[in-house]
């Protein structure tokens, strides 16, 4: 009879109890991380309204109009805003203009005046032209859409002051009460 010799049982080889320990924390605090990532960024997406795209989130206003109301605002909108960015244009160049006569050698106090006024008076520029084409739009919305157009401009202005109010570090909760 021939004998054979036995066969060794395999050996399971087991991570120590601490190192999943270990992998349970870390995948835990990657997950906590994430998730504050997360929520940081869709809360500053909701108290800044995302890109903005118009006077005063008009625009993401419009979204909640039926069609038809969305093209036509739309369109008023679209025709401003060639002069919108001429202007946005003209005063960010008198800011330039003003910011150099500001840092110049040899300092000169009349062209930092003159300066400082163009561009005060291309911003001044800049918001009447806005409220302008806030008034044509005015004429154009209903009564009901402009109630719902400033009922959502204060929603969207509460939540950018609860997020700026946290941001400040306060814990006073009470003092951003809305006022209505």
């Amino acid at each position: 009879m021939t004998e054979t010799a036995p066969q060794p049982m395999p050996v399971k080889v087991r991570a120590p109890r601490w190192m999943w320990i270990a992998l349970v924390l870390s995948l835990a605090v990657n997950l906590f991380v994430a998730g504050a990532a997360a929520r940081a960024l869709w809360h500053f997406r909701d108290a800044h309204g995302g890109p903005h795209r118009g006077p005063d989130g008009l625009s993401r206003y419009l979204r909640s109009l039926p069609a038809d109301r969305r093209d036509e605002i739309a369109g008023l909108i679209e025709a401003e805003r060639a002069k919108s960015r001429t202007l946005r244009r003209m005063a960010r160049e008198k800011r330039r203009q003003a910011a150099r006569a500001f840092e110049a050698e040899p300092f000169d106090a009349a062209r930092l005046e003159t300066a400082a006024r163009e561009a005060s008076e291309a911003r001044i520029a800049l918001l009447r032209q806005r409220e302008m084409l806030l008034s044509t739009l005015a004429k154009k919305l209903t009564a009901e859409e402009r109630r719902a157009y400033i009922s959502s401009r204060r929603a969207r202005h509460d939540r950018w002051r609860r997020w700026h109010h946290r941001r400040e570090g306060s814990q006073d909760r009470d003092a951003i009460a809305p006022a209505r």
